[in-house]
């Protein structure tokens, strides 16, 4: 995996609409960083060209605003913006200050991401490469990891829409999660769930989420719970040593018996 910053701006130049949106980014003499799926696609190998590019701005969002601010946009609930440019490309800018817990640079922000591949980033133009918990090794071995800040602070939808967000990323790339016992611990109210905004933020039905939620869980697909992970009485894959395969864990199958931890790490 050649893991200099270089190669993947090289990649994302290769591309055309992306290649105009990092050109119109430069006009300004910004450097930003490039953060998310884009950068965990090339990692990973997918060969896919990336949907949309997420960059993260420690400073100058205004004179990119100011740039940009003849396009069509939307502001998030945090108030970071997504820009749509004519050629199709989507760009998201993050402010660090905006993000979830109020970070003060690009480096804590990605210590809060969602999932651990998806915290690497790559400063343009120097191509400088920042993983502050590991998201390289873990692109490489296929794994994914849930950083501890996130996981343990989110609450009520945030906590919602973390587990949609990490169980579609896991599930997608086909990755291993390690810390299964974390996933399982983040416990949502149904009560606390605004389903309809959970569908548009994930691009997905209630059923899709749910079962994406349950499959990363290894816990059986039921439909009548309090929670979003709450297992259901006997139910217990564990309790019988018995859980479903996930992500590479291709020696163990549906059904197939496991060790007494009850946890295949592939």
């Amino acid at each position: 995996m050649n893991i200099r910053g270089d190669a993947v701006l090289a990649w994302l130049h290769s591309y055309a609409p992306f290649s105009e949106a990092i050109d119109v980014l430069a006009v300004e003499q910004l450097s930003f960083w490039i953060v998310g799926g884009a950068i965990r696609d090339y990692y990973l190998g997918s060969g896919a060209p990336p949907v949309d590019l997420d960059i993260a701005l420690s400073g100058g969002a205004k004179d990119l605003d100011r740039r940009l601010q003849g396009l069509r946009h939307r502001i998030n609930r945090h108030g970071n913006r997504r820009y749509w440019l004519p050629n199709g490309c989507v760009i998201d800018v993050i402010e660090p200050a905006r993000f979830y817990g109020a970070e003060d640079s690009v480096e804590s922000m990605l210590r809060r991401f969602d999932v651990s591949v998806n915290a690497v980033a790559v400063e343009y133009p120097t191509g400088q490469v920042l993983d502050p918990i590991g998201g390289l090794a873990d692109c490489r071995d296929r794994s994914a990891r849930l950083p501890k800040l996130r996981w343990e602070t989110s609450r009520g939808f945030e906590a919602a829409h973390l587990l949609a967000r990490a169980a579609r990323c896991i599930l997608q790339n086909n990755l291993d999660l390690i810390d299964v016992s974390r996933f399982r611990g983040l416990q949502v109210s149904l009560a606390g769930v605004d389903w309809a905004e959970l569908e548009r933020l994930n691009h997905s039905s209630r059923a899709e989420i749910d079962s994406s939620i349950r499959r990363v869980a290894r816990y059986p697909l039921v439909s009548s719970r309090s929670s979003l992970l709450a297992p259901v009485a006997d139910n217990w894959p564990e309790k019988n040593g018995y859980m479903p395969a996930l992500g590479r864990t291709a020696n163990a199958q549906p059904g197939s018996r496991v060790a007494s931890r009850g946890v295949v790490y592939g």
